[in-house]
C-alpha cells in the first residue's frame, strides 16, 4: 500500500449538488452559441386503419450497414414519422416514441433526452449508415455543436443499451462515414385497447387544435431536462406525479415544459392552475374552475367540476399545492376520480400525500468543482453554472465572462446552493456589480438590491419575498423552530434542534411535550423542503440551505431570541467539544474529522457570540479551554492561540486553581509548542498545569501535561530532561490502571532511550509497546503530539533497527510504519513516518531510489495537508540526497532554524555537514545516540584538511569506536571500522587495516547490497590484494 492513494491529490465524486451532468446534458460543453429549442411539432393522428385491433410486424431498415447505396435523410422533425401507438423492438429493448420511454425487458431504462432522440433516428433507419451531420442535425436541430457532443450522447446510448455488459454490440461504427443500428428492428402498429399496451400508450388519442391555459415558458430550461423527460416517461402511466422540492427550485418552469410536450396527448387539452396566488384553502376549488374555463352551477363547485371533466381527455397542472396542500390533495384525488382521461401533474414544496401520488423530487442544479485546470467551456456543462452566464448575458451585451471568472461563478452558486430562482435574481445584477461585489453581498447573507419581473408574483420577485412567503405559510411551532434553527452553521441532529428550540425550566412532562412538538415540526420543516434531511456517519443529520438560513437568521434577530438561543447554541457547542475531545481517542483522524471537524464554525460563531458585548465570558472560557482538539484536529492552530491567551489573560482571580485555570494553561502550553516550538512560557504553563491537576487529583490532565513537558523537552534536544517527563507520566500511568497508557509509556520510553544511545534496552520497550489484540491505542488524551501508535511502533523500531545493523529488517519496518499509516489515514501519522523511518533508513542504506520515493511522497503529503514543519524537512533531505547523487553540495542550510533532532541526524546522512551547533552537541553529551557518528565524521574531516593530525584523527576513531560497542550501535561500528581502516592502510599499516575491518564485517548478516557494507567490503578486497602482493615481493 502507498501513501500516495490516500494523501495525494485525488478525483472527489461530487455530491448531489455537484454531481456530473446527465448524459442528456453532456452535449452543452461543445455548443457553441446556444438557441432555444423549438417547441415539439404534435404527431398526426392515426388513421382508422391503423388503430383496426391488429398488430402488423415489418421490419424497420431495408439497407444493409455495409450497404454504399445513399440512404434518405432523417427528418429533422417527429411530424409525420410514425402513428402514435407505434412501438420499435430490438432485441430485448422496446423503444416507444409517443411516451419518450425505452424498456429493457419490460423495466424503463434511464436515458437522457439528447441521447433518446439518437436512438430514435438509429432506429428509424435501422440497418442504414448514418451520416454524423445527419444525426446531429435530427437530435439537435438548429443548434450548432461539433462532433465531441455527438461521441458523448453514442458513449451514453451504448452504456445504457448496456454493450460493455451484456458484449452485444447494437451500433457499429463505420469509420469515415457514420454509425448504424445493427440490431434487427421491428415496428409493431398496436390497437389502443390492445390490453398489455393499454397502459403504456393511454392516452393516446387524436390531437386536436392545442387546447388548455398553459403559460409559454419565455427563456431556455437549464439543467431539467432529466426531469422532464421523467416526468413524461411516468405521467401518462402514473396519472398523479408531484414535483416536490424547495421554493426557486424550478418546479414551475420543469411542469410547464414537461406539459407543453404532453399537451399534443390529450384530446380536451392541458391546463395550469396556479393555487399561490389565493389567500385561503377555500379558494381553491373556484381556482380549478376558472382555469379550466367553466362557470360553477351549483352551490357545489367541486361536483359541478366533477361534471365538467367526466369522459374527457385531459391533463391538470396544480402549481403551489402547498399554500392549500389539504384542499389539493383532496382536489386531486377527486379529479381522478372522474374520468381515467384525467392526469394531474403537481408542484409543491411538499407531497400532497393523496392516493396515487408518484413524488419526484428536483434536486439544486449541479456545480462544478473548480480546479486550477477548470475551463470556462468546462464549467459552462454544468446547469448551474450555464444558468448563471446565460442570465447574466441576457440583461446586458457589456457582460462577458471566461475563465478568469470561473471559480467566482461557481462559488456564487454554491452560495446559492445551486437554486435556479436565486442563481437567476443574483444573476441580473451582474450588470451592476462585478462578481467579487456579488460575492461580498451573498457573504453578508444576501443583502441584494431587489429585482425582479414585475409581472410575476411578489414571491417571486426576490429571495426574500419568496421565503416571505413560505415562511408565512407555517404554523407558529414550525416558524419558532426554523428561526432558532438559523443558529446552526453546519449540519445538526434531532438532539440538537430539540436543544435549541425546548425552553430550558419546565417539568417533566411540559419537557416532553415540548419536545414532541420540537420534532413534529422539524418533520414538517423537511417535508416543506425547508429543512434537508441528509444521512451522515451512520446517522440521520439536517442542514438549511444558505438562502433558508439567511432568511431565518434575520427573522430570528427580529424575533428578541437572539440572546437566548445563542446561549443555547454555545452551551450545545460546548457539549460537542466535549464528546469530540473524547472520541480523538479512540476514532481513526478521518471518521474523526468527518464527525467533528464541521462543526468548526458553529464553535466560532459561538466563541464570537460569547466574547461579544451580549455575551457571556465563562462560556468563552470553557469554549476556549476545552477546543483544543478540534482547533488541532482540523489544523487551525494559529488561530486558537489567540483565543486561549485572551481568556487566560482575563480570567478572574476567583478560577486560579480551579479546572478551568488547569485546562486553559495545558491549552496553551500544547497551543504554543506547535506555534512556537520550545518557548519558555510553553514549559511553564505545564508545569503549572501539573500541580493544579495534582491538586485536583486528576490523573487525565497529569498524563496530558507531563506529556507535553516531554514534547517540549524532546523538541529542544534535551533527551534526558524528556526521560524524566516521560518517568512522571508513566508513574501516573501505571497508577492509573489503564493498558493504554502503559503502552503508550512503554513506546515513548524507547524514543528518549534510543536518544540516549541506550539501543537494547529501547528494544525492549518497544517490544512491551507492541499493542496486544483487542487493544487499539490511538491519540490518547486529544494530545497534538501524538501519532498513531502503531505507527510510531514501527516508526522507532525501524531505527534502532538499523542502528544496530539489521539494514533489511529496519526497511522491513519502513514498510510496515508507512502501510500502518496509510491504513489509519492520518496525513500527521506518515509524514511522521517519512521523515523520521523512511527517508534517513533510506539515506542510510545508500538506496538513493528508495529516498527519492519516500522523499517525494514527504513533500506531497506534508503540503498538500497544510504541515509546513514537515515540508521542511522533505526540502533538507532533497538537498541531501541531490548532495548524494552529486548534483550540489550540502550548502546554506540555517541549522538554528531546524529542529535539534533533524540537526542533530544530518551528519549521519551527509559527511559534508558538521556545523558548530553539531559539535558542541556532541562535546556535551547532548546527542549520545550518534555521537560516534559524528565523531567519526570529525576525524575524517581532519585527516583529510590536516594530514600532520593522523594520530589525532586516530584517537577519535578509536575512541568513537568503543561508544559505538558499548551502544551496540553495529552500523556506527562498520562506518567507523572502515574509516579507521582506511586511515592504517594510507598509513602503511596494512595488517593493523584488515584486522580492524575484518570483525565487523564478519558481523554483517544482512543488508549486503547497502552502500556501508559494499564499500567495506570493497575496502578489504583492496587490503587483500595489497597484503598479497606485499607476500609475493
Amino acid at each position: 500500500m502507498t501513501a500516495t492513494r490516500i494523501f495525494w491529490p485525488r478525483l472527489v465524486r461530487p455530491s448531489s449538488r455537484c454531481a456530473p451532468i446527465a448524459p442528456d446534458n453532456e452535449d452543452r460543453a461543445s455548443v457553441k452559441r446556444p438557441a432555444s429549442l423549438p417547441t415539439s411539432q404534435p404527431h398526426p393522428p392515426h388513421s382508422a386503419g391503423e388503430a383496426s385491433g391488429h398488430v402488423h410486424a415489418a421490419p424497420v431498415g431495408t439497407h444493409a450497414a455495409n450497404d454504399t447505396r445513399s440512404a434518405p435523410p432523417i427528418v429533422a422533425h417527429d411530424t409525420d414519422i410514425e402513428p402514435e401507438d407505434t412501438v420499435f423492438a430490438f432485441g430485448p429493448f422496446r423503444l416507444i416514441p409517443a411516451q419518450r420511454l425505452l424498456e429493457e425487458d419490460n423495466n424503463p431504462v434511464r436515458l437522457g433526452g439528447r441521447a433518446f432522440d439518437l436512438l430514435l433516428a438509429l432506429v428509424r433507419r435501422a440497418g442504414d449508415i448514418i451520416g454524423k451531420d445527419e444525426l446531429i442535425t435530427a437530435v439537435w436541430r438548429d443548434l450548432v455543436i461539433d462532433e465531441s457532443g455527438l461521441r458523448v450522447q453514442m458513449a451514453a446510448l451504448r452504456k445504457a443499451l448496456g454493450e460493455h455488459r451484456t458484449g452485444v454490440r447494437h451500433i457499429a461504427t463505420v469509420s469515415q462515414r457514420g454509425y448504424s443500428l445493427v440490431t434487427p428492428v421491428r415496428r409493431l402498429q398496436l390497437s389502443l385497447t390492445a390490453p398489455a399496451y393499454e397502459e403504456i400508450l393511454r392516452p393516446a388519442v387524436p390531437v386536436r387544435a392545442s387546447l388548455g391555459t398553459l403559460p409559454t415558458v419565455l427563456t431556455r430550461i437549464i439543467g431539467r431536462d432529466e426531469a422532464v423527460d421523467a416526468v413524461i416517461r411516468t405521467l401518462p402511466t402514473r396519472r398523479f406525479v408531484s414535483l416536490v422540492g424547495p421554493g426557486g427550485m424550478g418546479k414551475t418552469t420543469t411542469a410547464l415544459v414537461a406539459a407543453a410536450r404532453l399537451a399534443p396527448a390529450y384530446q380536451d387539452g392541458a391546463f395550469f392552475v396556479d393555487l399561490g396566488a389565493l389567500p385561503d384553502a377555500e379558494r381553491a376549488t373556484e381556482a380549478v374552475a376558472t382555469a379550466l374555463g367553466m362557470r360553477t352551477h351549483t352551490a357545489d363547485s367541486l361536483q359541478d367540476i366533477g361534471n365538467w371533466v367526466a369522459s374527457k381527455s385531459m391533463l391538470i397542472v396544480l402549481d403551489n399545492c402547498e399554500h392549500v396542500i389539504a384542499a389539493a390533495a383532496a382536489m386531486v384525488e377527486f379529479l381522478l376520480g372522474q374520468s381515467p382521461g384525467i392526469h394531474v401533474l403537481a408542484t409543491s414544496r411538499e407531497p400532497l400525500r393523496a392516493q396515487g401520488e408518484w413524488v419526484q423530487r428536483l434536486a439544486s442544479l449541479a456545480i462544478p468543482v473548480v480546479t486550477p485546470q477548470t475551463s470556462f467551456e468546462t464549467a459552462l456543462s454544468y446547469p448551474a453554472f450555464e444558468l448563471f452566464v446565460e442570465r447574466a448575458t441576457a440583461n446586458s451585451d457589456s457582460v462577458r465572462f471566461g475563465d478568469a471568472d470561473v471559480a467566482s461563478i461557481a462559488r456564487l452558486c454554491t452560495r446559492l446552493d445551486g437554486i435556479p430562482l436565486a442563481i437567476e435574481l443574483v444573476a441580473a445584477r451582474a450588470e451592476n456589480f462585478s462578481l467579487s461585489s456579488l460575492t461580498a453581498a451573498l457573504d453578508n447573507h444576501l443583502p441584494l438590491p431587489t429585482l425582479g419581473l414585475r409581472t410575476a408574483l411578489p414571491r417571486h420577485q426576490t429571495l426574500q419575498a419568496t421565503l416571505d412567503w413560505s415562511y408565512a405559510l407555517l404554523q407558529p411551532s414550525e416558524q419558532r423552530l426554523l428561526r432558532r434553527l438559523a443558529i446552526f452553521r453546519e449540519r445538526f441532529v434531532l438532539a440538537s434542534a430539540i436543544a435549541i428550540d425546548v425552553d430550558d425550566g419546565l417539568n417533566a412532562e411540559s419537557t416532553l411535550m415540548a419536545t414532541h412538538e420540537s420534532e413534529m415540526a422539524l418533520m414538517n420543516l423537511i417535508a416543506k423542503s425547508l429543512v434537508a434531511a441528509e444521512k451522515h456517519d451512520g446517522e440521520m443529520q439536517y442542514r438549511l440551505l444558505e438562502t433558508t438560513r439567511a432568511y431565518a437568521a434575520r427573522a430570528l434577530a427580529a424575533s428578541g431570541e437572539l440572546h437566548e438561543v445563542s446561549r443555547r447554541h454555545a452551551l450545545l457547542c460546548h457539549r460537542w467539544l466535549l464528546r469530540a475531545a473524547a472520541d480523538f481517542d479512540v476514532l481513526l483522524p478521518a471518521h474523526w474529522r468527518m464527525r467533528y471537524a464541521r462543526s468548526i464554525d458553529d464553535v466560532r460563531a459561538a466563541l464570537t457570540w460569547s466574547a461579544g458585548p451580549d455575551g457571556d465570558p465563562q462560556i468563552e472560557a470553557m469554549l476556549t479551554a476545552d477546543s483544543a482538539s478540534l482547533w488541532f484536529g482540523i489544523g487551525a492552530v494559529q488561530h486558537y492561540l489567540g483565543a486561549v491567551e485572551k481568556v487566560m489573560a482575563q480570567l478572574p482571580a476567583a478560577a486560579t486553581g480551579t479546572s478551568l485555570e488547569m485546562r486553559l494553561l495545558l491549552a496553551f502550553g500544547q497551543t504554543s509548542i506547535a506555534m512556537h516550538g520550545a518557548v519558555p512560557q510553553s514549559r511553564a504553563a505545564l508545569v503549572r498545569c501539573i500541580d493544579i491537576a495534582q491538586s485536583l487529583g486528576d490523573s487525565d490532565y497529569q498524563l496530558r501535561a507531563h506529556w507535553g513537558v516531554f514534547a517540549w523537552e524532546t523538541y529542544r534536544g534535551n533527551h534526558a530532561a524528556a526521560h524524566d517527563a516521560v518517568e512522571a507520566f508513566g508513574a501516573v500511568a501505571r497508577a492509573s490502571h489503564d493498558e493504554r497508557h502503559c503502552l503508550a509509556y512503554h513506546r515513548v520510553k524507547a524514543v528518549c532511550l534510543q536518544m540516549l544511545g541506550q539501543l537494547s534496552p529501547a528494544l525492549k520497550h518497544l517490544r512491551q509497546a507492541l499493542t496486544p489484540a483487542g487493544i487499539v491505542v490511538r491519540q490518547l488524551h486529544g494530545s497534538p503530539f501524538q501519532f498513531d501508535h502503531r505507527t510510531a511502533v514501527f516508526t522507532q523500531l525501524s531505527r534502532i533497527l538499523w542502528l544496530q545493523g539489521h539494514a533489511d529488517q529496519a526497511a522491513a519496518a519502513v514498510r510496515d510504519a508507512i502501510d500502518t499509516a496509510t491504513t489509519f489515514d492520518d496525513a500527521l501519522s506518515l509524514t511522521y513516518a517519512l521523515a523520521y523511518a523512511a527517508c534517513p533508513v533510506s539515506l542510510w542504506r545508500g538506496d538513493l531510489v528508495a529516498a527519492r520515493r519516500y522523499i517525494d511522497m514527504l513533500k506531497k503529503c506534508a503540503e498538500s495537508n497544510g504541515l509546513m514543519f514537515w515540508a521542511s524537512w522533505a526540502r533538507l533531505y532533497d538537498q541531501v540526497l541531490r548532495a548524494r547523487e552529486g548534483a550540489t553540495g550540502l550548502t546554506n542550510v540555517d541549522d538554528t532554524q531546524l529542529q535539534i533532532s533533524l540537526v542533530d541526524m544530518l551528519p549521519t546522512l551527509s559527511e559534508g555537514y558538521l556545523s558548530p551547533l553539531v559539535l558542541h552537541r556532541t562535546s556535551t553529551g547532548m546527542n549520545l545516540w550518534c555521537v560516534a557518528e559524528v565523531m567519526r565524521v570529525s576525524a575524517d574531516r581532519v585527516r583529510a584538511a590536516r594530514p600532520d593530525q593522523t594520530r589525532a584523527a586516530e584517537a577519535s576513531l578509536r575512541q568513537a569506536l568503543k561508544i559505538a560497542r558499548d551502544q551496540g550501535a553495529h552500523a556506527w561500528i562498520l562506518r567507523t571500522s572502515t574509516s579507521l581502516a582506511r586511515l592504517l592502510h594510507e598509513d602503511g599499516r596494512h595488517v593493523e587495516a584488515q584486522r580492524a575491518l575484518a570483525g565487523p564485517l564478519a558481523a554483517v548478516t544482512e543488508g549486503f547490497d547497502t552502500a556501508d557494507v559494499i564499500a567495506a567490503t570493497q575496502l578489504a578486497e583492496t587490503l587483500r590484494r595489497n597484503s598479497g602482493q606485499a607476500s609475493a615481493a
